[in-house]
């Protein structure tokens, strides 16, 4: 079967959409930004896909290619992340600094901490909400720390027991904070059999440093394995979940791939793998048709 050509707009999206100065092909960013005729388009496809943050970085030095709408369009999106992503910042140390004085266990997932571990500028990734890996066995003392510092459960939210069972997270929010907080005690949910325990992570905890504090993470090699299966989750639906596996895999984090590769074989997850580590080869680095 025939694969469509990408569009320039797709092709601009493409070329621009990394945290890395030297990751960029300008020379390919230059043409496609030459080319683009639906700049609307690529305006609700760079929200869409998570990416105008990068974009705003990636386009600076192509700025006169760019409508003056487009640039001031960029120029919002990246102040609204910038500006969503500092508040979640202090969210995330302001938490853990409550976990730890209520002796809980607690590790950022994505969000902000993914950010300052992967990405050259916090302010790159945007971040809808912030998560916390948590024991099980500390779940209820977990809930008690966020109710005490604001939170309260959503609506929809299902019950500690009940987010437990089905290996769900727990959604809290802070109402005059408007920040949105998610407990986990498990990666994933139970129907998608992805055998990452939390117990096995725990004693392999790396760390990054978030605005200046050093806060605990996964260690690469579980990160990227837990990368590919969130993006999988997600059917990679967003470019965003493939760029976080590229950022990983460029970033200073030392991967020992011979942990990854044994890991990902007692997961039952090297087809995970192998997507995510495909889809940045052939998607992110614009290897596809053109």
């Amino acid at each position: 079967m025939e694969v469509p050509a990408i569009p320039p707009e797709g092709r601009a999206i493409l070329a621009g959409g990394h945290s890395r100065a030297d990751a960029i092909d300008h020379e390919a960013l230059a043409q496609a930004l030459g080319e683009v005729t639906d700049w609307a388009f690529l305006l609700r496809a760079a929200a869409w896909h998570h990416v105008a943050g990068l974009l705003h970085h990636a386009f600076q030095p192509h700025a006169a290619a760019l409508p003056a709408h487009v640039q001031d369009a960029l120029h919002r999106m990246y102040g609204t992340i910038s500006r969503h992503n500092l508040l979640l910042t202090g969210e995330v140390l302001r938490l853990l600094r409550a976990f730890a004085d209520a002796d809980v266990p607690a590790v950022p997932l994505k969000g902000p901490a993914l950010a300052a571990l992967c990405y050259q500028r916090f302010s790159l990734r945007p971040a809808g909400d912030i998560d916390f890996l948590v024991p099980r066995a500390q779940f209820a003392a977990a809930d008690a720390v966020l109710r005490a510092a604001g939170y309260r459960a959503a609506s929809c939210a299902a019950s500690p027991d009940e987010a437990l069972d089905a290996q769900i997270g727990r959604e809290y929010v802070h109402p005059e904070r408007k920040a949105v907080a998610e407990l986990h005690g498990y990666f994933l949910h139970a129907m998608h059999q992805f055998d990452l325990t939390p117990e096995a992570v725990w004693e392999r905890l790396a760390t990054t440093t978030l605005d200046g504090r050093t806060i605990p993470c996964l260690s690469p090699e579980d990160t990227l394995l837990y990368l590919c299966a969130h993006g999988a989750k997600h059917h990679y639906e967003r470019l965003k979940w493939v760029g976080d596996i590229a950022e990983l895999l460029r970033s200073d984090a030392a991967l020992d791939w011979s942990v990854v590769w044994s890991r990902a074989d007692a997961l039952r997850s090297r087809r995970l793998l192998l997507l995510g580590v495909g889809l940045v080869g052939g998607v992110v680095s614009g290897r596809c048709a053109s």
